[in-house]
């Protein structure tokens, strides 16, 4: 793996672990979905579905710079007030179009005037796909069903909206809708080449959640493939392949990921965030000492070794108590993130309270205690640079 590929997932790996994935967004797997259409009309003053009449642009001009008429086809929102009879509009700004060609065109007042945004061409399909879309006040999970039956719709802009959609809302947002989804659909998309990878993650999500005994072993012969491909989504899918099969899913991604010192950093990056999924969003189906049991593996992987740590601390693992301080004393001196990252972990083992009557701390918290203790006299530095390394 180039360093530069390597810098990149080690800063997304921060970014995801400083930040509790817990009932965020559907798809955390998805990287950054795009605003969605309903967003979009909903932030603008003015939202019509307009066709291109006429233009001219000015000679010489500016970029942008003449005129454009269009025929007013359907007024969506009439943030000025003066649009409700009106049939024609006609714009100080030359925008490219074929006559009779239908855009959405949004306007938004500054200063006394509209700006009008770059008009987005729009079908016939994708212009009733708009107008019947239910109100963008509603509730997340009233608005959801209209989507899903728009997912990989011949229609590109519709297909990215309504994936849009689904990516953007709460996981609970998302669970109801199990009843509706279909099974051969995302099994044919999670195989079909030409699909759009982002999308990836999202479709084995959702088949974890709908999928039945048939599913399990097609999700595990994607998830424990042997590969040194970068497969976007595998993140997801993975996700769903534990939300549907439990414990022996685990075991599965144990043997073929996290126990695999031939496996992938990508791949064994990827299980590293199902199982934080799990651990936040799989309703207690795998038991949390497997969780953590699982994510311990993982202090063999010298590239993820920092972001399990932090994994392991905000899952109280205090078995890890023991090994951490091996690891810490065999760190290349160098590697001053593993090194706060353990210490921040001995920091919170330290200050565990006692679980039952017995007022003495816990065995953990003890040695936690004692080694914190020895690197206040050797190093009091780096307990204070790692009080600062990571957000409380």
């Amino acid at each position: 793996m180039c360093h530069v590929f390597s810098t990149i997932l080690t800063a997304a790996a921060l970014l995801s672990l400083l930040s509790v994935p817990g009932n965020a967004l559907a798809c955390p797997f998805c990287g950054v979905p795009s605003l969605t259409l309903s967003e979009q009309i909903a932030a603008a003053d003015t939202a019509l579905l307009v066709r291109w009449r006429d233009g001219q642009p000015t000679e010489g001009g500016e970029y942008g710079a003449g005129r454009t008429e269009y025929d007013v086809e359907q007024i969506i929102r009439d943030g000025s007030g003066t649009l409700k009879q009106q049939t024609r509009l006609s714009i100080h700004e030359y925008h490219l179009g074929s006559s009779g060609e239908m855009f959405l065109l949004l306007g938004t007042r500054t200063d006394e005037r509209f700006k009008w945004s770059t008009p987005l061409a729009v079908s016939e399909a994708g212009s009733r796909y708009i107008l019947n879309a239910p109100a963008s006040d509603l509730p997340v999970r009233d608005r959801l069903p209209y989507y899903i039956e728009f997912l990989e719709d011949p229609d590109p802009l519709i297909a990215e909206d309504a994936y849009s959609e689904f990516a953007r809302a709460p996981y609970g947002d998302v669970v109801p809708l199990k009843e509706k989804m279909s099974r051969e659909k995302l099994r044919r998309w999670l195989t079909d080449p030409e699909i759009t990878p982002t999308r990836i993650g999202l479709y084995g999500l959702m088949l974890g959640l709908c999928g039945n005994a048939e599913d399990v072993s097609f999700l595990k012969s994607l998830v424990i493939k042997e590969t040194e491909e970068f497969r976007i989504g595998i993140d997801g899918v993975m996700a769903g392949y534990l939300l549907l099969a439990g414990e022996p899913a685990l075991q599965a991604i144990n043997e073929s990921k996290l126990s695999n010192e031939h496996a992938s950093l990508n791949e064994t990056y990827a299980a590293m965030q199902a199982l934080s999924f799990i651990w936040e969003d799989g309703n207690g189906q795998i038991s949390q000492d497997r969780l953590r049991e699982s994510m311990r593996k993982l202090l063999n992987r010298p590239s993820l070794v920092e972001f399990v740590v932090v994994n392991l601390a905000r899952w109280k693992d205090w078995e890890a108590v023991d090994p951490l301080i091996t690891l810490y004393e065999s760190a290349d001196q160098q590697d001053r993130g593993t090194r706060r990252a353990i210490i921040r972990f001995m920091l919170a083992a330290e200050s565990e309270k006692p679980i039952s009557l017995d007022p003495a701390p816990p065995e953990q918290a003890r040695k936690a205690k004692e080694f914190l203790a020895r690197l206040r006299k050797d190093d009091p530095r780096i307990i204070e640079q790692a009080k600062r390394a990571y957000f409380d």
